[in-house]
């Protein structure tokens, strides 16, 4: 695996690794209602999706698509309103305007631990990096859960792969290995000029969620 990744801009990663580690805690609250009906991604390799690339467009563009992906791949109501972004819960994480964080839920109190970085250029407006955070559980339907918006995440970044190639980029990143340690839990592949990565969140030697970076190499970054 080609070990390529631009890391995030320490100048607010602090912070946003705060917000992520503070929604976690949110999880054990959250109401027995929210979605446990997760769709699988059709088991058609050959199924075209009629949506376009998210990342290395502007934001908008960005979550326009997305949700246009998640209501194709899926026909429950109740999981496209969970797993769809709603532009209003959409929040910058500081004055710079370069990141915008959003935290799923059914609704404002009821927040489930996912959370979602936009890195963003603010001279264009591009999106050109994500970083998506997802709270460790011994919880199937948490763990399924992860697994689809993982999915999602590569088909927005990457609408060219099938579902074997989504799946691939998975397991190139090491999700699918047992490892003996959290800090193992980790791995980076670059594919179609889009660069991916996988990082364990750890405190006192336990495992408190994992976060997946993508990175759009194509796409300008901010100096």
């Amino acid at each position: 695996m080609e070990k390529k990744y631009n890391e995030p801009k320490k100048n607010n990663r602090a912070v946003k690794i705060l917000a992520l580690a503070l929604s976690i805690i949110i999880i054990s609250c959250t109401s027995d209602e929210t979605v446990n009906q997760v769709d699988s991604v059709s088991e058609n390799k050959d199924v075209k999706f009629d949506y376009e690339k998210g990342i290395g467009k502007n934001t908008d563009h960005f979550i326009l698509n997305w949700n246009k992906l998640v209501s194709e791949v899926s026909t429950n109501e109740e999981t496209i309103a969970f797993f769809s972004l709603n532009p209003n819960k959409l929040r910058w994480v500081d004055w710079k305007r370069d990141t915008l964080i959003y935290q799923f839920g059914n609704d404002e109190t009821a927040l489930s631990g996912f959370t979602l970085n936009l890195n963003i250029n603010p001279e264009t407006d591009v999106v050109y990096g994500i970083e998506f955070f997802a709270p460790a559980t011994r919880e199937s339907v948490v763990a399924e859960q992860t697994k689809f918006f993982f999915l999602l995440l590569i088909a927005i970044s990457d609408p060219e792969l099938d579902r074997d190639g989504r799946e691939s980029v998975l397991s190139n990143l090491g999700l699918y290995e047992s490892v003996e340690t959290p800090e193992l839990m980790s791995g980076s592949l670059t594919k179609n000029n889009i660069s991916y990565q996988l990082e364990p969140l750890i405190d006192n030697d336990l495992l408190i969620g994992i976060t997946l970076f993508v990175v759009d190499k194509s796409s300008s970054t901010p100096n």
